[in-house]
């Protein structure tokens, strides 16, 4: 039984595929730009992988080097231990709901980072190895 992309749009070259994430470059969002190509190109290599009918290559391929750099922002980080120190004895002190302290320590257990929630972050991890 063949497999089709039933009600999704149908790219058929790098061009579509091109197409579409300068429009949403347009809106000058070069990250999401990015994070589409790379979703496209992980849809059309499973589509490969399982043999889905019609697709035999990946648009978005080569891609990525012909949208525009997203710029670099400087995150704020916690990079001494003693100001990680700081920061858990104000959580375990905070006197506010269970719900947002909850939330904070849940926080600070994840390690999370702008860029999404991971169990792990190296930086951090290496600092309080130190």
């Amino acid at each position: 039984m063949a497999l089709t992309f039933s009600g999704c749009p149908r790219f058929s070259a790098a061009r579509d595929v091109f197409d579409v994430l300068r429009q949403v470059e347009a809106r000058e969002v070069y990250e999401t730009a990015h994070r589409i190509r790379s979703i496209i190109g992980q849809v059309f290599t499973i589509a490969i992988d399982i043999h889905v009918s019609g697709v035999t290559s990946n648009p978005a391929v080569g891609l990525a080097r012909v949208l525009k750099k997203p710029e670099k922002m400087l995150m704020a980080a916690i990079i001494y231990p003693k100001e990680l120190g700081r920061l858990l004895r104000d959580i375990e002190a905070y006197p506010g709901s269970f719900v947002v302290k909850s939330t904070f320590e849940a926080g600070s257990d994840l390690f999370c980072s702008s860029k999404g929630a991971s169990p792990y972050n190296d930086g951090l991890i290496l600092i309080l190895m130190d």
